[in-house]
């Protein structure tokens, strides 16, 4: 007996653009029904996604720094918390 396994892609790219050294993608996941953003930075070669409100994805999309969180803690917040 042969068992067939069917691939599809589990994130489809519904929109991509770049500029200025960055990279973004608009992804929906076709598993769990979800829109997520990636943003590829050449200049550190940093990648980094985060999920986005379905009735927000184009708004994050254009502007992604706006959505993401917080990836590391600024030197302002080590200072308040060693006080």
């Amino acid at each position: 007996m042969t068992t067939v396994l069917e691939l599809r892609p589990v994130r489809r790219e519904l929109a991509r653009r770049e500029g200025n050294g960055l990279e973004v993608r608009l992804l929906w996941n076709s598993d769990d029904d979800t829109v997520s953003v990636e943003v590829y930075d050449e200049r550190t070669e940093e990648l980094f996604d985060f999920r986005v409100p379905g009735d927000r994805a184009l708004d994050a999309f254009n502007h992604p720094f706006v959505y993401c969180a917080p990836r590391s803690t600024s030197v302002d917040d080590e200072l308040l918390e060693a006080a």
